[in-house]
């Protein structure tokens, strides 16, 4: 089915970019992100659809890969089920702005898919793709998985409305690509992208808007045995980011807003807990409204680094102002096999509430270079490997062209100590 004309004033808009840094003329974060840009389609070699149940049909008998699909509103109703799901590969084309599906796509296991010019606008939860056991709810508006390699979403707004658990939710994201791209109203991830096995390439992301990612039913689990209940109750609220980078993936002009828990977290725990994640890069990153309010014991981080990610980098970053903690490396559970390491933050503002950096236990042979601390009312770094089993990890991390500008109760209280894992503790190292 196909609505026209007068329903093309009433479709869900651009998800909206802030102004740069908050405001913040100091951030270094050089650009916003580019909006979905004019996407011009294949000039031949595609079959064109007007109609839902012409949709249906050709991404089955389509004699070519790609298929154009005329501005229109395509509502579920013609579909063979609650959602699209692509039989092979299949390149969808819109016209960017103008052409709105009420309905999740899977793109299943196929290489060189892809979503180009669309509003991907799931106004009903039942209409997104299942990731999951029904019973959890696991649902995402965009999914891909398998051997879905070069995968491709490019000047597409998704939008969830605070139903559906994921935007984009990709277990096999090899060789991915994420352009100019909005994404709202999230329950748990805007964009997860990870890998069950080491990346051929690495996945890139570019001009990615993410906002307005939080599930209050997680957040009020009461805090439980993880082998309990069936939904994962484990850290109730600790779950929801705004990108999840799993493997090798070059991260260039992010702005994240409005996230509960993380705004990027870079983890391969979903899949394969205990290897090495290398090869991330981050790059013009924009990040604020991340925990606020959600406490010292819960308190939300604008770029988390998980344990066992080696090597990567933030660079030419903003946070803040209005996020609890700015950057974080998580401890290594008491395995220096899944400490962090080799992390390289360089050239930023962090204008975080409580703490601006924070490297958990084991974190070992990283750098903070050129970051200006704001704010903090505790400490600019906090590290918690000045105590831990091997204090000497502490001696191999590196600080050099900092200035703090923040408002910590101790004046010298600019590189502190984490104690007991909190983050409150005595200004006592370095």
């Amino acid at each position: 089915m196909l609505l026209v004309a007068s329903a093309l004033a009433s479709q869900a808009g651009q998800v909206p970019i802030d102004p740069l840094c908050s405001g913040v003329r100091e951030g270094i974060a050089r650009v916003t992100p580019s909006p979905p840009a004019r996407v011009l389609p294949p000039r031949t070699g595609y079959c064109s659809v007007s109609t839902t149940a012409e949709l249906r049909a050709r991404v089955v008998d389509c004699r070519y890969a790609d298929i154009v699909l005329q501005p229109g509103v395509y509502e579920p109703d013609d579909l063979a089920q609650p959602f699209l799901s692509l039989p092979q590969t299949r390149r969808l084309w819109g016209t960017t702005g103008q052409t709105t599906l009420h309905f999740g796509v899977s793109l299943g296991p196929h290489a060189d898919t892809g979503l180009h010019g669309l509003v991907i606008d799931v106004l009903d939860p039942a209409h997104a793709v299942p990731v999951g056991p029904a019973a959890l709810g696991n649902t995402a508006a965009v999914a891909f998985w398998g051997a879905a390699s070069g995968v491709t979403l490019q000047d597409t707004d998704i939008l969830g409305h605070g139903l559906v658990r994921e935007g984009v939710f990709a277990t096999y994201a090899d060789g991915a690509r994420v352009e100019r791209v909005g994404v709202q109203g999230f329950l748990r991830y805007g964009v997860l992208l990870e890998q069950a096995s080491a990346a051929t390439v690495p996945a890139t992301v570019r001009d990615l808007v993410v906002r307005d990612v939080a599930d209050p039913a997680w957040q009020a689990e009461p805090w439980c045995d993880p082998d309990g209940l069936p939904a994962g109750c484990y850290a109730p609220g600790t779950a929801e980011a705004g990108l999840w980078i799993g493997l090798a993936a070059l991260v260039e002009r992010v702005q994240i807003r409005d996230v509960w828990w993380s705004g990027i977290e870079t983890a391969n725990c979903g899949t394969t807990c205990g290897d090495p994640l290398t090869g991330v890069q981050l790059w013009d990153v924009d990040i604020d409204r991340i925990g606020v309010g959600s406490g010292p014991a819960q308190a939300g981080v604008g770029v988390a680094f998980e344990r066992v990610t080696r090597g990567a980098g933030l660079r030419e970053f903003c946070i803040g102002p209005d996020t609890e903690r700015g950057v974080h490396a998580e401890w290594n559970h008491g395995d220096d096999d899944q400490s962090a390491a080799a992390l390289v933050i360089e050239g930023g503002v962090v204008s975080a509430h409580e703490a601006g950096v924070t490297f958990g236990s084991g974190t070992r042979d990283s750098a903070v270079i050129d970051v200006l601390f704001r704010n903090a009312d505790w400490a600019g770094i906090g590290l918690e490997c000045c105590r831990n089993a091997d204090p000497d990890t502490c001696a191999t991390n590196f600080f050099a062209a900092l200035t703090f500008q923040i408002d910590a109760p101790d004046p010298s209280c600019e590189i502190a100590e984490i104690v007991d894992g909190g983050y409150l503790g005595a200004c006592t190292c370095p």
